[in-house]
């Protein structure tokens, strides 16, 4: 009962809190985050800074935060120990976005971002499937057509001979009527009718 009243008088009190609307814009954004199926992800974030290629293996994440392929990040803590020898820790070199000092120990595998490029890989196999069927249908599609327009032309082809045939009876049935209608002028003028 207690419990109850607290809560009654906790919502009756932030009726009068002022709201954080950049708080409740970010809650709205997140949600609808996670109710879509996809997001768009710029490929620029994707991007290792060293090499500038899409991320290869499993991302490292630096103690800054800052994530790189394992190759890139080996071969800037090589060239950083081998330029400078006398360095103090050769465990340990400058983050190449930041240049913090990290410790090439909590080096550590980024799984968040792996899992990222992973699901983007799949979608873009889901879509080349997509596309190769769409383009098998259309194909097909177009065959079909291609064999619609041939049975067309040879119905247009038939057509033509059809009429061809019947304007040349046609001529021939004018002049037949030509010749009997002259027979019939001469034979009448002949006879006097």
């Amino acid at each position: 009962m207690k419990q109850n009243m607290k809560q009654n008088m906790f919502g009756f009190f932030r009726k009068f809190i002022p709201k954080d609307e950049k708080k409740a814009e970010k809650k709205r954004i997140l949600k609808n985050l996670d109710d879509a199926d996809v997001c768009v992800v710029d490929v620029e974030t994707l991007r290792c800074a060293v090499c500038l290629n899409i991320f290869q293996g499993t991302p490292q994440a630096l103690s800054c935060g800052h994530s790189f392929c394992l190759e890139c990040i080996e071969e800037v803590a090589h060239t950083e120990v081998m330029t400078d020898p006398r360095e103090p820790s050769r465990n340990s070199f400058h983050c190449p976005i930041c240049r913090k000092r990290v410790n090439m120990n909590k080096v550590v595998q980024n799984y968040a971002l792996k899992n990222i490029l992973d699901s983007i890989n799949e979608l873009s196999k889901e879509e080349e499937k997509s596309r190769k069927a769409y383009d098998n249908t259309l194909d097909a599609s177009n065959e079909q057509l291609r064999a619609k327009c041939i049975e067309l032309e040879k119905a247009a082809d038939r057509l033509k001979k059809d009429i061809k045939d019947m304007r040349q009876r046609e001529y021939y049935n004018y002049v037949a009527i030509t010749f009997f209608v002259i027979i019939y002028i001469i034979l009448s003028t002949m006879f006097g009718n």
